[in-house]
């Protein structure tokens, strides 16, 4: 079998069914080994081809594979009950002091399947989208009596990631208060990172010792639900300009489906959809443009490597660490990508990178059917209003030119 332009790559262990559609990514950091057995042999993906392009371009092929032998269809992992880093916990809320069902919208996580929380969710944001706010953020971006100045600043804001000059390098750019001790931020504008606190030190320097053998599809499910969680990150911090509210820990647990729902994306298109429902839906300011410039954030985030995403998880690992309701997000997710970050390979991270770079553009109609439909009704009535009041005003023209003349009322009258 040929693959033409893509270098040398094996993989192992991916269930196939009948008729299978593979994405295959030429990353050596996300695959190892690939074998895909046949009623006859295994057969090895493999191509010796040199790579004449950019070795950094990203490549995706999609392979239609035939498997004539249903006995050798392996089944899938079974999902029901499972969650937390890679789905690899069970049973940890059955028994949990932690009041869980504050923080978590699935109503009952450990008997549930990704299939029951996707529709759950699904349906749980579709009657939770606000139309007459989603129209007056939508509408008044110039009424000063809404939330258009707090917009405009959110959108104007720059946060430290994407500041690539500094004069002296390393120096401390603001101090503000959290939850009642001083806080000195400190940056490193040259590299575009902030630099951890001492506080932040010491929780990496007390993590367990753990070595994560994943699967190809557990992989993916880890960056996907990665991607989802750094979403709503840099929501929260665009924001607050950098600085962590009263109201953070929600904004976070609430955007991140992985949080709230539990849930496991197939892809990285599922993750942007997510995130782009739930920040129409729950915060206070829900406009299109805010969410496309998170989901800018998000891929500077992942273009500039491991560091920087670690950056971001102990700052929400430190974040709900002070939130007992939302210490659960830390034991199932958090503690584990922090481990798993520091030993993933930094190839993997930048060819998701490309991956997340190079996704197929999300329509409104994708993220709510209605969506488009609902826009041009109010533009329609904006319209007809505008349309009564140009009338109006032409109406009253003609009036006083009729009692007056055409110079209007005089002013001695």
């Amino acid at each position: 079998m040929e693959l033409l332009g893509i270098p040398y790559f094996t993989f192992r262990d991916l269930p196939l069914e009948n008729s299978l559609i593979l994405q295959v990514y030429a990353d050596k950091g996300i695959f190892e080994e690939l074998h895909f057995k046949t009623e006859e042999k295994t057969v090895i993906l493999t191509d010796q081809s040199s790579a004449e392009d950019d070795l950094s371009k990203f490549l995706l092929k999609k392979l239609t594979l035939k498997n004539t032998n249903e006995n050798s269809i392996e089944e899938t992992k079974k999902d029901v009950g499972c969650y937390g880093f890679a789905s690899r916990y069970k049973n940890e809320l059955i028994n949990s002091e932690v009041n869980w069902q504050n923080v978590i919208d699935c109503a009952d996580p450990d008997s549930s399947d990704q299939k029951t929380r996707y529709l759950a969710r699904w349906e749980n944001e579709r009657q939770s989208f606000d139309i007459d706010h989603y129209l007056a953020d939508y509408f008044f971006e110039t009424d000063e009596a809404s939330n258009s100045l707090w917009l405009c600043e959110c959108l104007s804001y720059h946060p430290y990631w994407e500041k690539t000059k500094s004069p002296n390098g390393i120096y401390c750019i603001s101090i503000f208060t959290y939850f009642s001790n001083s806080i000195f931020i400190m940056y490193d504008f040259q590299k575009s990172e902030k630099i951890l606190t001492t506080n932040q030190m010491s929780i990496l320097a007390g993590l367990p010792c753990k070595n994560f053998r994943l699967s190809p599809t557990e992989r993916f499910e880890v960056l996907h639900s990665l991607f989802d969680i750094i979403l709503a990150y840099a929501y929260d911090y665009r924001i607050n300009s950098g600085v962590f509210s009263s109201e953070s820990s929600w904004n976070i647990s609430k955007l991140s489906s992985t949080f709230s729902w539990f849930q496991a994306h197939k892809l990285p298109r599922d993750a942007i959809i997510s995130f782009f429902r739930r920040s129409l839906t729950f915060p206070l300011i829900r406009h299109l443009a805010l969410s496309k410039k998170v989901l800018q954030d998000a891929i500077v985030i992942f273009n500039l490597g491991r560091r920087q995403i670690l950056n971001c998880l102990v700052s929400m690992y430190e974040l709900f660490d002070d939130d007992d309701d939302r210490k659960i997000f830390n034991k199932l997710y958090l503690e584990d990508y922090l481990i798993w970050i520091q030993q993933v390979h930094p190839q993997t991270i930048e060819n998701y990178a490309k991956l997340i770079e190079s996704c197929e553009f999300v329509n409104k109609g994708d993220i709510f059917s209605t969506l488009p439909s609902i826009e041009s009704a109010a533009v329609e009535i904006l319209q007809e209003d505008e349309d009564q009041y140009e009338r109006w005003c032409q109406l009253s023209k003609e009036v006083n030119s009729l009692l007056y003349g055409d110079n209007g009322p005089s002013n001695n009258s």
